[in-house]
C-alpha cells in the first residue's frame, strides 16, 4: 500500500506534470533478486510519451537507509538500476525521467556523489521544498475532486483558510459571534478557532490576537476570535472544567497576558477563576497573578507572556 510520502509525489505527477496514471509500488516483473524490488512511483503521460520513474524516501530526519551515508548511495544507486531496467523492458517508446524524491537529504557525502549520477534527476531538499508549494498552490486554486487523498487533504487545508477570510471579509466590523448574520458562519468560525485552541501545547499560551493572525494573518478579528471562545466555553455548561481536557480555552489570554473570563477575579467570576486555576496547574504557580487591569478591573495575569508564548 501507498505511504503518504508516494502519495504526496503521485499528486505531483497527477497535478503539476499531468501524468495520466500513477501506479505505485511496482514490482520488477520476473523471479529472484529482481521480483522482490519495487519502484515506488510511475507515472505516464500518454500525449508527450514520458514515463516518470520515482524512488521515494520520505523521513524528515534523514534518508532511513542503513550502512551510513555509503550505504545510503549503494542503496539508492541500486534503485536507479531497478528503474533503468524496468524502463528499458516496459516502456519502450517513452523518454524515461528517473527521479529521486526526499525531503530531506544531509548536504556532503550523499549528495555529492548522487550529484554524480546524471541520468538521476534529484528532488531534494530545497528543490523538494519547491515542488510541494507548487502542489500547495494548485490545491489552493482548485476544489476539483481527486483520488489522491494527498492533494484532497492540501484542498482542503487550503479552503478551509480561504473560508475562515471569507467569514471575516464579510463581516469587517465583527465585534461578537452573535454578530455574525449566517449561522453557518458561527459554526465555521467556532470550528476554526477551536482547532486553533487544540493545537496550543501544555505549558504554553497564545493570544486572541496570535490565533486571528494565524487564520486570517491580521489581528483585525481578535474580537470575533474572543466571542467564539466565549460561544465554545458556553457550550461546555456546567462541566467547563471537563470541556478545557479536550479544548484547552485557558491557554488564550488577551495581548497583555490577562486570562480569559468577563468580569473581576472574585469567586462570582467561575470562568475567569477556573481558567486561572487551570494555567497555574500548567505553569509555575508564581507565573501568574493579581492585578488591575486598564479598565481598573482585578484579575489574573501572566507575568511573562513572552516566555510561554506559543505563535503557529
Amino acid at each position: 500500500m501507498e505511504n503518504i510520502g508516494e502519495l504526496i509525489v503521485g499528486a505531483y505527477l497527477q497535478e503539476i506534470e499531468g501524468c495520466d496514471f500513477v501506479i505505485y509500488n511496482t514490482r520488477l516483473p520476473g523471479g529472484g533478486q529482481d521480483g522482490l524490488r519495487e519502484l515506488d512511483v510511475v507515472g505516464l503521460k500518454l500525449k508527450d510519451k514520458v514515463a516518470y520513474l520515482c524512488e521515494v524516501t520520505t523521513h524528515i530526519g534523514g534518508m532511513g537507509y542503513q550502512g551510513g551515508n555509503p550505504g545510503a548511495v549503494k542503496k539508492i544507486k541500486e534503485k536507479h538500476a531497478s528503474q533503468k531496467k524496468y524502463a528499458a523492458e516496459n516502456l519502450e517508446g517513452f523518454q524515461h525521467r528517473f527521479m529521486f524524491w526526499s525531503p530531506y537529504v544531509p548536504v556532503g557525502y550523499i549528495t555529492e556523489h548522487l550529484e554524480k549520477i546524471e541520468s538521476l534527476e534529484l528532488v531534494i531538499n530545497v528543490e523538494y521544498t519547491a515542488r510541494i508549494e507548487k502542489l500547495q498552490a494548485k490545491a489552493k486554486a482548485t476544489k476539483h475532486q481527486t483520488s489522491n487523498a494527498a492533494f484532497r487533504m492540501l484542498q482542503i487545508l487550503a479552503h478551509l483558510r480561504q473560508e475562515w477570510r471569507k467569514v471575516v471579509s464579510n463581516s469587517r466590523q465583527l465585534r461578537s459571534a452573535s454578530g455574525m448574520n449566517d449561522s453557518r458562519e458561527k459554526k465555521f468560525a467556532q470550528a476554526a478557532v477551536r482547532m486553533a485552541v487544540c493545537k496550543i501545547p501544555r505549558g504554553r499560551l497564545t493570544t486572541f490576537g496570535d490565533i486571528s493572525c494565524g487564520l486570517t494573518e491580521s489581528t483585525d478579528s481578535s474580537r470575533a476570535v474572543s466571542s467564539c471562545i466565549s460561544a465554545i466555553g458556553n457550550d461546555f455548561g456546567d462541566d467547563y472544567m471537563g470541556g478545557l481536557k479536550s479544548v484547552p480555552l485557558h491557554r488564550v489570554v488577551d495581548a497583555d497576558g490577562f486570562v480569559g473570563g468577563a468580569g473581576n477575579a472574585d469567586e462570582t467570576d467561575k470562568t475567569h477563576t477556573m481558567n486561572a486555576d487551570a494555567l497555574k496547574r500548567e505553569l509555575k504557580f508564581e507565573a501568574i497573578t493579581r492585578c488591575k487591569n486598564k479598565d481598573g478591573e482585578w484579575k489574573w495575569r501572566v507575568n511573562d507572556l513572552q516566555k510561554y508564548r506559543y505563535r503557529k
